[in-house]
């Protein structure tokens, strides 16, 4: 059982366990508050690792004023790199579907309905010679989905360049590609 919930739902992860493995959450059920009846089941194929009773983050993704939204993390904390996935409360369809959104240090704009992915490449402790990759997603009111619009990508200043700048092909090019694991951070 998860400890955050909606004013409508609750959830419990699936979770499953391989030998020599991390108990991996391979699922969510979903509940109604009102009948305690399942409602659905989301196959979660990331294989996100269980570290805690709050991989589920309670929010209005979809910009429609009501909080039944929800994302699953990959981490028990809010830190650099952390991959999330969301999903959207179709009231239409009375479900969650995949928002297709996933990334990490997710922003969200309300205002121009966008969400920004920020990906950090270098040292997220003292951001020295750092490298933002962000991909912006525009969400669509109509599919209830996000779509990829841009990728953009930041060199922070370290001590040879003092201004942030657009990043290197080269710089952009290995974010891109590096894997970057929970609690690979310093």
């Amino acid at each position: 059982m998860q400890m955050n919930s909606t004013q409508d739902f609750y959830f419990k992860v699936i979770l499953s366990k391989k030998k020599k493995e991390d108990i991996k959450i391979t699922g969510i059920n979903v509940y109604s508050k009102k009948s305690g009846e399942l409602l659905q089941t989301i196959k979660n194929s990331k294989g996100y690792i269980f570290y805690t009773f709050q991989a589920i983050r309670i929010g209005d993704f979809d910009f429609d004023g009501n909080k039944n939204d929800f994302s699953l993390n990959n981490s028990e904390s809010y830190a650099v790199n952390v991959p999330q996935i969301y999903y959207i409360y179709d009231d239409s369809q009375n479900k969650y579907i995949e928002a297709n959104l996933e990334g990490y240090s997710i922003q969200f704009d309300s205002e121009n309905k966008i969400a920004t992915s920020t990906k950090t490449c270098g040292d997220v402790v003292i951001y020295s010679s750092n490298v933002l990759l962000k991909k912006l997603y525009y969400f669509n009111n109509k599919e209830k989905k996000y779509t990829y619009i841009d990728k953009y990508c930041e060199a922070i200043p370290d001590g040879v360049n003092y201004y942030l700048r657009q990043c290197t092909k080269k710089e952009r090019l290995d974010c891109e590609k590096a894997v970057v694991e929970v609690g690979d951070e310093p």
